[in-house]
C-alpha cells in the first residue's frame, strides 16, 4: 500500500469494546405492545425511549447486537440535517420545517444525553466536527453555511487556511467550518450500552435470532416470526437500516446501499499524536467522495472513505485510504495500519431519514446517509413518541410514502457510474 503495511483485518471496534450483555435467543411467543426488528442504534434508541415511557417492548436482532452498520461506522456524532430550511419548508411548509431543523440541530445533544445517564462507557469526546474546504467554490460554501448556523445560533466558527493548518495538522485545506456540538463514540460500545439499558429498562432484547416472516395475526396485532420464537404485538418497527433485506415487500428498493471503508493504526507515539489532529475534532472534507477521520480515545488514527461494492475491503480500496493518510500527515512516516473494515450505509436520494408506515401499525426508519448515530438516537425518540400517540412537537417528523430508487436493479453499476461523476466533480472543487 505506497509504504504503508496492514497487519489485520477485522473492525477497531470490535477488537477493543468491552463485552455486550448477554442477549438470549428467541425461543418462545412473547405479547408486548411493540415489537421491534433490528439491534442497532434506531431499534434500541426506540426500544429504550419506549421503555422510559412504561411501555412493554421486545426487540430482535438477526445476529449479535450492533453487529450491522451501527457497530460499523465511524463512531462521529454528527448533528444536523443535511438539508437546510428553505428546501425543507418548499417541501413540508414552514412550520414543520423550523421543527425539523430544531431536531435535527438537537440529534447531537441526545446522544450525550443518554450517555450520562445510563453511564455508557464508549469513550464519548465533544470535541466537534470540522469540515475541511478542499477549493475555494467549496471554501465558499462553508461561508454561506456558516452565515446559515449563525442565523439559529448553532456553535460553530469559520476558521482561515493558517488556523486550519494549526487546528488540524495538514496543509492540505484552504480553510473549514468547525461545528462544535459535534462529538465522538466508540459506536459498538454505544451501542451495546444502549442494550444494556434498555433492558435494565425492562425491554426484552433479543440476539442470534433472525426473523423469516411478518404477518397479521388474526388482524388485529403483527406477528415477527423466527425460525423459534414469535414477537406478538399490535405495532411493529422495522430498524434494519442499511441491512434492510427483503423481510418487507420494496423496503430494500427505498434506498441505495453503499460501503464506507475504514483503517486504524496502533496507539501514536506522544509526539506524533501531538501533531496530528491536535484539535482532536473529527473531520471529513468537502468532497462527494470525502475522506473523514480522527483520533480515537486511545490515539490512534481512523481514517475512512469509498469503500467497494462488497462487503469486504478490496486491496485498492485499502490504498486509497493509506495514501491520503499519508498525503495529509507525511510525519507519520511508514504507517502500520493494524484493522481494516466495511460497513454499509443506507443512502436516500434526497439524502434525508425515512419514517414510512407501509401498513396501519407498522412503520420503517432508514436513511441516515452517513450521520446515523445523532440522527438514528434521535429518531428512536421520534418513533417512541409516535409509537405512542405522545405528538410531542418537538419530535415532529414526517411521514412519507414508498419511494423506490428509479432502476434499483442496477443499482451496482449504477453506484460506478456516480463515483466516477462524483470524482469528475469533486476535482472541479465543487462542496458536497
Amino acid at each position: 500500500m505506497d509504504g504503508a503495511k496492514l497487519l489485520a483485518q477485522g473492525s477497531l471496534w470490535a477488537a477493543t469494546a468491552a463485552p455486550g450483555p448477554e442477549r438470549p435467543a428467541l425461543e418462545e411467543e412473547v405479547r408486548v405492545e411493540v415489537g421491534i426488528v433490528g439491534g442497532g442504534f434506531t431499534g434500541l434508541s426506540t426500544a429504550l425511549h419506549l421503555a422510559e415511557r412504561g411501555v412493554r417492548v421486545a426487540l430482535v436482532e438477526a445476529r449479535e447486537i450492533g453487529e450491522g452498520a451501527s457497530g460499523l461506522n465511524g463512531g462521529q456524532v454528527i448533528p444536523g440535517l443535511k438539508r437546510g430550511r428553505e428546501e425543507l419548508a418548499a417541501r413540508f411548509g414552514a412550520d414543520r420545517a423550523e421543527r425539523m431543523v430544531a431536531l435535527g440541530d438537537g440529534a447531537g445533544e441526545r446522544v450525550y444525553d443518554l450517555v450520562q445517564r445510563y453511564g455508557i462507557d464508549c469513550g464519548l469526546e465533544r470535541n466537534g466536527w470540522f469540515r475541511a474546504a478542499h477549493s475555494p467554490i467549496a471554501m465558499a460554501y462553508l461561508e454561506k453555511t456558516a452565515k446559515d448556523m449563525a442565523r439559529r445560533g448553532v456553535d460553530a466558527v469559520l476558521v482561515d487556511r493558517a488556523a486550519t493548518g494549526r487546528m488540524l495538522g495538514t496543509d492540505r485545506y484552504l480553510g473549514g467550518l468547525h461545528d462544535r456540538r459535534a462529538g465522538a463514540v466508540q459506536p459498538l460500545a454505544y451501542v451495546r450500552g444502549l442494550a444494556r439499558a434498555a433492558a435494565g429498562l425492562g425491554a426484552l432484547v433479543f440476539a442470534r435470532s433472525p426473523v423469516e416472516r411478518i404477518t397479521r395475526d388474526g388482524g388485529a396485532e403483527w406477528r415477527i416470526a423466527g425460525a423459534r420464537g414469535a414477537i406478538v404485538a399490535p405495532k411493529v418497527l422495522l430498524a434494519t437500516g442499511a441491512y434492510t433485506d427483503r423481510l418487507w415487500p420494496g423496503l430494500a428498493r427505498t434506498f441505495v446501499g453503499v460501503q464506507s471503508a475504514q483503517m486504524a493504526t496502533a496507539p501514536l507515539s506522544a509526539n506524533v499524536r501531538a501533531s496530528v489532529l491536535p484539535c482532536r475534532a473529527v473531520v471529513s472534507d468537502t468532497r462527494k467522495l470525502s475522506n473523514y477521520f480522527r483520533i480515537d480515545a486511545e490515539g490512534r488514527l481512523v481514517m475512512g472513505g469509498r469503500g467497494p461494492l462488497g462487503d469486504t475491503p478490496s486491496p485498492s480500496t485499502l490504498a486509497a485510504i493509506a495514501r491520503a493518510a499519508e498525503r495529509r500527515f507525511p510525519m507519520l512516516g511508514r504507517i502500520e495500519w493494524k484493522h481494516a473494515w466495511c460497513g454499509r450505509i443506507d443512502m436516500t436520494l434526497d439524502e434525508m431519514p425515512r419514517i414510512h408506515q407501509p401498513e396501519p401499525g407498522l412503520w420503517t426508519v432508514l436513511g441516515y446517509n452517513g450521520r446515523g448515530i445523532a440522527l438514528a438516537t434521535t429518531m428512536g425518540a421520534v418513533m417512541a413518541d409516535r409509537m405512542t400517540g405522545g405528538g410531542d412537537p418537538a419530535l415532529d417528523f414526517p411521514e412519507t410514502p414508498f419511494a423506490t430508487v428509479p432502476f434499483h436493479a442496477f443499482r451496482a453499476p449504477g453506484v460506478a457510474g456516480a463515483i466516477a461523476w462524483y470524482k469528475f466533480r469533486d476535482s472541479l472543487g465543487f462542496a458536497a
